[in-house]
């Protein structure tokens, strides 16, 4: 079993058109793996989790991510399963993009399920559920013509 605490730290990439300020978010986060390979059997599967928070609050993007991974022979054709959640995404954190879309503030949950075999998506089995509440939304002047 392998198993190390990391803080990661997500950065705006310079060519993407929003925010203009800077924008970061640091991350605490915990992987443990066991029985991962790049060798045997398709049916021989390792798993890793991974779990964590936003490292200024605990309470928020709270991550909790499972997945089942077949030995890993061919990197453009992976097979794994995966489940997890995001949950208490505070909006606020991101700001510069909110008010792009006319949002003042909410909150947002995640839920995630894939399967892939060889490479390839099961799009009756892999979903992103997001679920937003508590959301504000600016006032927007309509002229009437």
């Amino acid at each position: 079993m392998i198993k190390f605490k990391a803080r990661v730290k997500f950065l705006q990439l310079n060519n993407f058109p929003l925010p203009k300020s800077p924008f970061s978010l640091d991350f605490d986060m915990i992987f443990k793996g066991r029985n991962i390979k790049n060798f045997g059997i398709e049916q021989d599967k390792g798993d890793f989790g991974i779990t964590g928070s936003l490292s200024q609050n605990k309470e928020q993007f709270v991550t909790s991510i499972k997945r089942s991974i077949s030995p890993i022979l061919n990197p453009s054709k992976p097979s794994f399963n995966m489940t997890g959640t995001i949950n208490t995404i505070d909006l606020k954190l991101f700001e510069e993009f909110i008010k792009e879309v006319k949002l003042i503030e909410g909150m947002v949950d995640l839920s995630i399920k894939a399967d892939c075999q060889k490479g390839v998506f099961d799009t009756s089995k892999s979903i992103i559920n997001i679920h937003m509440k508590k959301l504000t939304l600016k006032k927007i002047l309509l002229l009437k013509r």
